[in-house]
């Protein structure tokens, strides 16, 4: 499963897919376009063990990583299972400082968001 991530009436729409919206404790994410710092992917991201202290959702070390958890900058969102199709998005003046997650194709997600906000 990965996110899909989509611009809607200037938001950024990242909607959770299939089990992983009962692992997450959430369905979807939505921000303002104008909220997002910067957009990468970041395979070596998704590997990191060490992600903080799980908030709430589901943790299985090496495996998946769905939910919130709390970190040195705050908040993250995490939705990663195949840590080879990680997107990093770096927020600002939101509840989530950061959102981490798997999605089909990095590049073009990468790409869409970064086109939209003129990058």
């Amino acid at each position: 499963m990965a996110v899909d991530v989509t611009v809607v009436d200037g938001d950024l729409l990242l909607t959770v897919e299939g089990v992983h919206r009962v692992l997450a404790l959430k369905g979807s994410v939505r921000v303002p376009l104008a909220h997002v710092k910067a957009i990468v992917a970041d395979a070596e991201l998704g590997r990191e063990v060490l992600a903080g202290l799980k908030v709430y959702g589901t943790g299985l070390p090496g495996y998946l990583r769905a939910g919130t958890w709390l970190g040195r900058n705050g908040l993250t969102f995490w939705d990663v299972h195949d840590p080879g199709k990680v997107v990093r998005i770096d927020l600002h003046d939101e509840f989530y400082s950061h959102i981490i997650v798997e999605v089909h194709d990095p590049a073009a997600v990468v790409g869409l968001v970064n086109a939209v906000l003129g990058r």
